[in-house]
């Protein structure tokens, strides 16, 4: 059974773990360097709100954070990760849903915002079924600098 809680130092090495690529990790976190260092990941942590751990059977599964959140108003949910064994499992969909709970019962979030890289099928397809749809499109470059398409997403809560 999935829950979740603020994430734990015991939990950075393990999430260091959750991106298996560097296409993976620039994902979750676009301007860390592969493999994810848990001193890079506490800086990331550092900078956002409500760092969270969904865990299956109290182990790390998933991880997610939010950020710009506004009270009142609205939270961007980022840095989402799964587990490579939890994928396909409900983990992401679980997660963004507490992310959004979270929004909602801290800050008192109306609506809550994601960004998502448009390589990231998988993620774009589940924000779509959560009920998210596009507003925005900006152009961002990899570290290839090849050209990318990052769709900003949202949903009222």
């Amino acid at each position: 059974m999935f829950s979740h809680r603020p994430i734990a130092t015991d939990d950075f090495e393990i999430i260091c773990r959750f991106p298996s690529s560097a296409e993976e990790l620039f994902y979750m976190a676009p301007t860390a360097a592969f493999p994810l260092s848990a001193d890079a990941l506490r800086d990331i942590v550092a900078a956002r709100e409500s760092p969270t751990v969904l865990t299956w059977n109290n182990d790390p599964a998933a991880f997610a954070s939010l950020y710009r959140c506004e009270a009142g108003q609205s939270c961007f949910i980022g840095n989402v990760i799964v587990a490579a064994d939890q994928r396909g499992k409900g983990a992401a969909r679980e997660l963004v849903n507490a992310m959004m709970e979270i929004a909602r019962d801290r800050f008192a979030a109306r609506d809550v915002r994601l960004s998502c890289f448009n390589g990231n099928t998988g993620g774009l397809l589940l924000y779509a079924k959560l009920g998210f749809t596009p507003y925005a499109v900006e152009e961002r470059r990899n570290s290839q600098g090849d050209r990318l398409a990052l769709l900003h997403m949202r949903r009222e809560l």
